[in-house]
């Protein structure tokens, strides 16, 4: 069964981000993402927080039909929720102060205890014999 608990916080922090980019011209900042461009439009922006919204649901499917351990979807929702609080909250220092503009925060959250050698070999042992 998909563990949808962090969704809401997920999907809120997203929404946030993309005010946030939208607004960014009007202050004349631009965006670092290099995937969206230094002046994305609107149309772009929301497509891209809509792929990202369903990231985490296609893990989940993916759980369910044994493509993908279920720590792996984990770990998928709690880096995305990790990295939307590091960008809202540097956007929003940035919106204060726009010389710190310049720096994109990227990182992984760690999502339990496990054996992470034994559990990350098991699993690619299962993907090298289908």
């Amino acid at each position: 069964m998909a563990d949808l608990s962090s969704y809401p916080e997920l999907v809120y922090l997203l929404n946030k981000d993309r005010q946030q980019t939208l607004a960014q011209p009007s202050q004349g900042l631009r965006e670092l993402n290099p995937i969206l461009g230094q002046h994305p439009s609107a149309g772009m922006v929301n497509r891209a927080v809509a792929a990202s919204a369903l990231a985490p649901i296609l893990a989940d499917v993916a759980v369910h039909n044994k493509k993908l351990p279920p720590w792996m979807a984990q770990l998928l929702k709690d880096s995305m929720i990790y990295n939307e609080k590091l960008v809202t909250n540097r956007n929003e220092e940035v919106a204060k102060n726009p010389r710190m503009e310049g720096h994109l925060p990227i990182g992984l959250a760690y999502s339990g205890t496990a054996d992470w050698d034994r559990t990350i070999s098991q699993w690619l042992e299962r993907r090298v014999r289908r």
